[in-house]
């Protein structure tokens, strides 16, 4: 009902899985293919590294579209408008530093491939998912309660980041060796 698919957890293994074997074939038979950056490349998106201002709590963002964002640098803490180009992954320096980076790299990969929808339904709003005014929607689905829909879309993404850091299918085998 929101433009966000439901996935099981089963659903979402499966759907890192072809998530990878879309963007980097092979990557699931080689660890050394499933690197956050190189998966990011192949599906267009830059990433940058930046000092975010009024986003304490945010630690990576998605940009779809041209738009700016705040930044802050120095002792001095002045905030500074900083030019963001469409498909740009950034990562809020002020919570992860870059060498940690991977698992919000896959996060935004992953709203990048199942959230697409949404985000499009929110530029109309606003870039800025924040920003974006929304209200409470209680329904009931096998039992238990689904709510706000930005809630529910970032919860998926983490799950599949954890399923893009470890696929299921190789973590089965290596488990099996």
């Amino acid at each position: 009902p929101f433009l966000i698919p439901y996935f099981t957890s089963a659903k979402m293994d499966t759907e890192a899985e072809v998530i990878w074997a879309a963007y980097i074939p092979g990557a699931l038979e080689n660890r050394e293919l499933r690197k956050a950056p190189a998966l990011a490349r192949a599906m267009g998106l830059s990433i940058m590294h930046l000092p975010l201002h009024r986003h304490e709590s945010v630690n990576s963002i998605l940009f779809l579209i041209d738009d700016s964002v705040e930044v802050v640098s120095g002792s001095i803490k002045v905030p500074k408008k900083k030019d963001i180009p469409a498909n740009t992954i950034v990562i809020n320096t002020n919570n992860v530093k870059k060498e940690y980076s991977d698992f919000n790299i896959f996060h935004e990969c992953y709203h990048y491939h199942d959230h697409y929808l949404f985000f499009r339904l929110q530029e109309m709003h606003h870039n800025d998912v924040l920003r974006m005014e929304t209200r409470e929607i209680e329904a009931s689905e096998e039992g238990k309660n689904v709510s706000n829909p930005v809630y529910w879309m970032e919860k998926q993404a983490n799950r599949g980041a954890y399923g893009l850091m470890m696929p299921a299918g190789f973590m089965r085998r290596l488990m099996a060796e």
